[in-house]
Formats: structure tokens, C-alpha cells, sequence
């Protein structure tokens, strides 16, 4: 397989992460978040790798590399929400690898409300998990869970929140 099949399939994997994990490349999660994630990813490969047959081509390959896809990818997911220095580069401070100042950064409020505006542990009848906003403040997203526990997506465009709209994942 070549190196661009090899980055489809991280694409495809980071592709999933987000509709599942709703954009989990925020800079909410330091690295040592998406690090414990991977590891527990590698200690499913490492009992597949003791029981299974890895010879490429086999179906205990397939899963090992299953696992190996979902490593990479979020540590992907890892330098999107952290910045990655490119190979040698040298550690300045006051320099930052960070994105852009024009990009839409996102600020996660935890479930404890840091002052924003809403009730967020009765939303709709619901129990709010995350809520997250565009540095500008033109976006808010929001997760909650209903009583059934299925998980809602809601997303508001006015300015520090209102009109919350459910998306659809």
C-alpha cells in the first residue's frame, strides 16, 4: 500500500472520529488526553498481536491494523488540537505552532458553566455533557443527553448563544 492509501485511511478514520466524537480537535484536550486514548488502542493491538495470526493478508492482520489506524489518527486529532513542531524544529519561546489567529478556534465550557449563561445541567429536559463557542463567539455547539441516553447535537449562531437549532449527526 502507498504512503497516499496509507493517509486515506487516516482521513477516513479522523472522518469518523469527528461525526462520532463531535469535533474532538479542539484545543480542549492537552496531549496527554489523546496519549491515554492511544494507549488504550495499543493494548487492544498488543492482545490481538498474543492471540491472532498478524501474517499480512490474515484477518488478525486486519484488526491489528484496525487498531493501528485508530492510533494514528488520533494522534492527528493530537496535533490539530495541540500544534505539532515539523521534525527538528527547535523549541523558541514566544513562538507558536499553534493555528492562526484567523482560524475559528473553539473554547470548550465545561459542564460546570464558567459563567456562561445557561442552566447547563437541565437543557430542554436534557443533561448537557459539552458546550463549546468560536473564539468571536459566532458558534456554540452543544451536546446533551436525554433521559433515554441518547445524545443530541444542538448548534447556535447568535452571538454568545440563543436559538439553539438540533443538529443532526
Amino acid at each position: 500500500m502507498n504512503r497516499s492509501k496509507v493517509y486515506a485511511a487516516i482521513d477516513s478514520e479522523r472522518d469518523y472520529q469527528e461525526k462520532v466524537w463531535a469535533n474532538m480537535n479542539r484545543p480542549f484536550n492537552n496531549p496527554s488526553s489523546y496519549i491515554l486514548w492511544m494507549e488504550e488502542y495499543l493494548d487492544k493491538a498488543r492482545k490481538l498481536v498474543s492471540s491472532r495470526d498478524e501474517k499480512a493478508g490474515t484477518e488478525g492482520c486486519h484488526e491489528v491494523m484496525d487498531m493501528v489506524r485508530k492510533v494514528v489518527a488520533l494522534g492527528v486529532a493530537c496535533g490539530e488540537a495541540n500544534g505539532m513542531p515539523l521534525r527538528g524544529e527547535k523549541y523558541e519561546p514566544g513562538l507558536s505552532f499553534l493555528p492562526e489567529e484567523d482560524e475559528k478556534l473553539y473554547y470548550r465550557v465545561g459542564t460546570m458553566g464558567s459563567g456562561f449563561n445557561l442552566d447547563i445541567t437541565d437543557f430542554k429536559g436534557m443533561i448537557v455533557m459539552d458546550i463549546d463557542y468560536a473564539k468571536d463567539h459566532s458558534e456554540y455547539n452543544l451536546q446533551a443527553v436525554d433521559r433515554l441516553g441518547v445524545r443530541k447535537y444542538y448548534k447556535s449562531t447568535k452571538k454568545y448563544g440563543g436559538d439553539w437549532v438540533e443538529v443532526k449527526k
